[in-house]
């Protein structure tokens, strides 16, 4: 097995340490939109994960990207500007979070799904993950 490189929003210009780490094996969606204070509904949070996307594909453009869907906690995801869907929940791990909170925001789910599809256009190696968080009752 190979080290892969994961990413929180960090700003490169450059492969980080190409020799030990051979390909980006996870981008945390969540942190790109904390990083602005924004739902991924708003056009400059789109535009900025795009950019930041398309800037690390073409960096490790001979290599494999890969891109977690935002896991935030509704929590989290309350208090973002441009946030339409507000959840209450005693407990933050038991309750809408990864795949579960957008499927329950189908506006968040296209956005951001519109988002990772623009910029597949221009860079194949780009692939994603969806964290599937399941209820005490499923």
């Amino acid at each position: 097995m190979q080290n892969q490189l994961a990413l929180s929003g960090e700003k490169i210009v450059e492969k980080v340490y190409p020799h030990l780490l051979h390909h980006v094996g996870l981008i945390r969606g969540e942190y790109l939109l904390r990083e602005l204070n924004q739902n991924i509904l708003l056009p400059n949070c789109q535009q900025f994960v795009k950019d930041y996307l398309d800037t690390i594909c073409h960096l490790y453009s001979d290599e494999e990207v890969w891109y977690r869907f935002s896991e935030l906690t509704n929590a989290e995801a309350n208090i973002l500007d441009g946030t339409k869907e507000y959840f209450d929940e005693r407990h933050p791990l038991f309750g809408y979070r990864g795949i579960r909170r957008l499927l329950a925001c189908p506006d968040e789910f296209q956005a951001e799904t519109n988002v990772v599809t623009e910029v597949f256009q221009t860079n194949p190696n780009l692939s994603v993950i969806f964290l599937l968080s399941m209820m005490l009752n499923n």
